[in-house]
């Protein structure tokens, strides 16, 4: 899979992470799991 956000540094990582905590912290199970799989789409991350 070739994507330009993929290619993130890590210290843009941590900001992806920082700005997700809050949210992730509030939302429900079901949104819980739409955060997580937001961040994996952008940040290239896999879930394993």
């Amino acid at each position: 899979m070739s994507n330009a956000l993929l290619s993130m540094d890590m210290d843009t990582r941590r900001l992806l992470q920082r700005a997700l905590k809050t949210r992730y912290q509030a939302a429900s199970k079901a949104e819980k799991t739409r955060i997580i799989a937001e961040f994996i789409l952008i940040s290239g991350y896999h879930h394993k």
